[in-house]
């Protein structure tokens, strides 16, 4: 059956900007995204809207419209100073930073979630195209 899947490009994202942005993340433009393609069912379309990205520190946030709020916090290691850190656990990131959701709402589509206080991960990521 496979994967459900809404896309939001971020209202600054220009006339031009939009199309190509929706290219690179359906996977037409190719790299990681086209990798998992293949496993969408049923895309739900994309929406123009607000989106709001944070990282201060160990803590990241983003708000999506008023479809997503996500606040996620690192978890300490051994050396709390030092967040723990999953190496070669993700195909598109080589080293994931291991936190949990202080908050973690989605509500769109007829769909809702609420995960907070649970697994969360996050990472840096940079891609590049032709």
């Amino acid at each position: 059956m496979g994967s459900v899947v809404a896309a939001y490009l971020d209202a600054r994202a220009s006339a031009e900007q939009q199309p190509a942005l929706g290219a690179i993340f359906s996977g037409a433009a190719g790299g990681p995204p086209a990798a998992v393609a293949p496993l969408i069912g049923a895309s739900l379309g994309a929406k123009v809207v607000p989106i709001d990205y944070r990282s201060e520190g160990k803590r990241r946030s983003a708000r999506i419209g008023g479809m997503l709020e996500a606040v996620v916090q690192a978890v300490p290691g051994a050396d709390p100073e030092q967040a723990v850190v999953k190496q070669n656990a993700h195909p598109w990131f080589p080293a994931l930073v291991q936190a949990f959701g202080l908050t973690s709402r989605y509500t769109d589509h007829g769909l809702e979630w609420d995960n907070t206080g649970k697994n969360a991960d996050y990472a840096s990521f940079r891609w590049t195209g032709p």
